[in-house]
């Protein structure tokens, strides 16, 4: 029953993390038609690609190593309800991954 739950919210989690960047490129894109409408120019978002790339690179790596840190815990270290770890675990190394880029951006500017 613990399994079911715990692949029920890792589908959620997914789909979820899916319809956040769906929806963040849509209103993005709404935004620059918009602003095209309207005669205006609209900003370009080019001279960021290398900040945004270790932005993305250290989310994937919080992502995995949360999800790693996660399936150890899970299998080895407990045996009763271990739902509420996945749930603080991710977030908690993804938080970490976000703080390490910032820096990273920080010392490259």
């Amino acid at each position: 029953m613990d399994k079911d739950i715990f692949r029920l919210l890792i589908i959620i989690f997914i789909v979820l993390i899916f319809l956040l960047i769906f929806g963040i490129r849509y209103l993005k894109s709404k935004e620059t038609m918009a602003m095209i409408e309207r005669g205006m120019m609209p900003l370009e978002d080019k001279k960021n690609t290398g900040n945004r790339l270790i932005l993305y690179a250290c989310l994937l790596f919080g992502f995995g190593f949360g999800l790693l840190t996660s399936y150890i815990v899970m299998n080895h270290l407990m045996s009763e309800s271990p739902g509420f770890a996945v749930m603080i675990i991710i977030p908690l190394f993804m938080g970490i991954a976000l703080l390490v880029a910032n820096r990273l951006q920080s010392k490259k500017e």
